[in-house]
């Protein structure tokens, strides 16, 4: 369970954002209205994600986030949700620690997409370039091919969003639409990528191989899922 620490004197936006999140029992819900507050229930629960508002009357939205980027470990992690209003002109330079800034108080369903965003990073530990490179190495797939690097742009979408894999279109959409390439572009060199894999599947000797049927060609669906889900396997925190 991840505790969401919401900071906000605003009762009614308060509200309706907690009742937004309430159904995802996933969260724990912690609430605040003030600076001090806020600060003192940081510092005591180690909050997984704060929803800080900019109108605290007691201590200015900024100086809260300076006192919580004190030391190198609290700034690296970049866990706060700043809500406000673009014409409130914060000074923004010492922004490490903030995920994200949401110029729309009441946008309740882009802060609940965005702290689920969130969690899904928190759930597994970061995917590495190298981590990648090893298993395609353990895979005869070429290292430095387009096709190579159009796989390793899809696993790193999937690995943080897995809900994409069901639409692995709209997958070659947004890859393509990075490199100015069609659809098919992106399609034809990811299955070209895989050739070796398959040309070797029955004799390849690395674990992930038990979960693929290797009496048939691996496609691009089957081979983002299923290195997807050994990923996860391999890397997700303990609870």
């Amino acid at each position: 369970m991840q505790k969401i620490l919401i900071a906000n004197p605003n009762a009614e936006q308060r509200i309706k954002l907690c009742k937004n999140l309430a159904n995802d029992k996933r969260l724990e819900i912690i609430e605040t209205v003030d600076g001090i507050t806020t600060l003192e229930k940081y510092i005591d629960i180690r909050p997984n994600v704060l929803v800080l508002d900019s109108c605290l009357k007691d201590i200015n939205c900024i100086e809260i986030i300076d006192r919580l980027s004190t030391s190198i470990a609290d700034k690296r992690n970049n866990n706060i949700i700043l809500t406000t209003l673009k014409e409130e002109n914060l000074d923004l330079s010492n922004a490490a620690k903030i995920y994200k800034v949401i110029y729309d108080k009441e946008n309740f369903d882009g802060l609940y997409d965005t702290i689920n965003e969130m969690y899904l990073f928190g759930e597994y530990e970061d995917l590495t370039n190298e981590d990648l490179d090893l298993l395609f190495w353990k895979l005869k797939i070429p290292l430095n091919s387009n096709g190579t690097n159009y796989i390793r742009e899809a696993i790193f979408e999937c690995y943080y969003y897995p809900d994409l894999q069901k639409k692995l279109k709209d997958i070659f959409d947004i890859i393509g639409q990075r490199h100015n390439k069609p659809n098919s572009a992106i399609r034809s060199s990811f299955r070209t990528a895989l050739e070796r894999l398959n040309m070797y599947r029955n004799s390849i000797d690395c674990p992930i191989m038990q979960y693929f049927d290797i009496e048939e060609n691996i496609t691009p669906k089957d081979f983002l899922e299923i290195v997807v889900m050994y990923l996860h396997q391999q890397k997700g925190k303990k609870k």
